[in-house]
């Protein structure tokens, strides 16, 4: 849906009675911009929606597609509706600030980085949007990071008349994968000297925040920054999607100030996260140690890993690589005896390696 004009009357409950992508564009892209919806549309500012995405006409769309997307609708209501987020919009009697950005790709990096013409690169609109909420009190704040480049033109699944629709529409006609580090410029179609990256604005200078990322699949990793000039930084995992097994083209934020009261649970130094990681390994030693005493045959090496992990199974299996919700990532047909699989690809975090045969899990983490 395409809103050319908006009239907003202050002081007034202004109802929008839809939102998000057009129906008629879903069937072009099999559904795939429906979570994107899902995981933006309560931070645009406005202040409550209705998710309605999943229902089916009958039982045989409910097993099957409609299932698919009423759990995500319903991963999307329970992170709306959560702590983080209701807390950040009451906090100081409902006060709470609305944020947003988007960064162009400078044209030299885009070309170099991405094999396009002179005309893609000068033409091409931002990749790459952000928008929060920061509470009252500035402690918290929630929002999405989301590539621009996942839309209902790059994953369209046919050239009819209704889904090949003007390319120029959309902000990019290119697949590409995002990182936070790559060389974006404020402003379009100038490469200018400074570089700007995602971040939030109008925050207290120099406080630390602990920002922790999702997505529908659930928690992906935790970084902590600390503001400069009142910004705060946004070193997101990567936006990619370009992989078949994996699609991540928007991810959730959850930023907390680290106070007196937090702090000490954190030592206050620069080791926050390692803290947090070494507790997470002892995790893992104690769950390793619990599988070495039942005398599993199975081993798996390194563990944690960086971007290959060894598997020597005593048996033919298939591995899956699956999220802490469950999902599965990826999976791999291993042969008896000793077995590579790169993860090149994989976000850091925690994942669950499962033999699908041996009905055997095991705890792994990607550093």
């Amino acid at each position: 849906m395409l809103i050319f004009n908006l009239h907003i009357t202050p002081n007034k409950v202004n109802i929008i009675s839809e939102g998000g992508i057009d129906n008629v564009y879903s069937p072009c892209s099999n559904y795939n911009l429906r979570p994107v919806d899902e995981m933006t549309l309560g931070f645009t500012g406005i202040a409550g929606f209705l998710f309605w995405d999943g229902r089916g006409k009958n039982a045989d769309s409910i097993n099957n597609l409609y299932l698919s997307l009423w759990k995500k609708t319903f991963r999307a209501l329970n992170h709306m509706n959560g702590d983080d987020v209701i807390g950040t919009l009451s906090q100081g009697g409902g006060y709470w600030e609305h944020k947003e950005q988007k960064r162009y790709l400078k044209k030299k990096f885009y070309k170099d980085n991405f094999n396009v013409s002179d005309a893609v690169a000068k033409a091409a609109d931002a990749p790459i949007e952000m928008q929060a909420l920061v509470s009252n009190n500035k402690e918290m704040v929630v929002g999405y990071v989301r590539n621009r480049t996942y839309n209902t033109y790059t994953m369209r699944i046919n050239d009819s008349s209704i889904c090949f629709t003007d390319k120029g529409e959309f902000p990019y006609d290119t697949k590409i994968n995002l990182r936070w580090d790559y060389k974006y410029a404020k402003e379009d179609n100038k490469d200018i000297r400074a570089t700007n990256r995602i971040k939030v604005e109008g925050l207290p200078n120099s406080k630390k925040y602990m920002i922790d990322f999702y997505t529908l699949d659930g928690y992906i990793s935790s970084t902590v920054k600390k503001t400069s000039s009142g910004k705060l930084r946004i070193e997101f995992p990567e936006l990619y999607f370009i992989e078949n097994w994996q699609k991540r083209p928007v991810i959730w934020f959850v930023a907390k100030r680290l106070n007196s009261s937090n702090k000490s649970a954190l030592n206050n130094t620069e080791n926050e996260l390692e803290t947090l990681f070494m507790q997470q390994r002892k995790s893992l030693e104690l769950d390793t140690a619990i599988i070495e005493q039942e005398d599993n045959p199975i081993s798996i090496y390194p563990n944690p890993f960086e971007n290959a992990l060894t598997i020597i199974s005593p048996k033919d299996d298939v591995v899956h690589i699956q999220t802490t919700m469950g999902n599965t990532l990826k999976k791999y047909n291993i042969r008896a005896g000793e077995n590579k699989i790169e993860l090149v690809g994989l976000a850091h975090g925690i994942y669950f390696l499962s033999f699908e045969n041996q009905g055997i899990n095991f705890k792994i983490i990607k550093l």
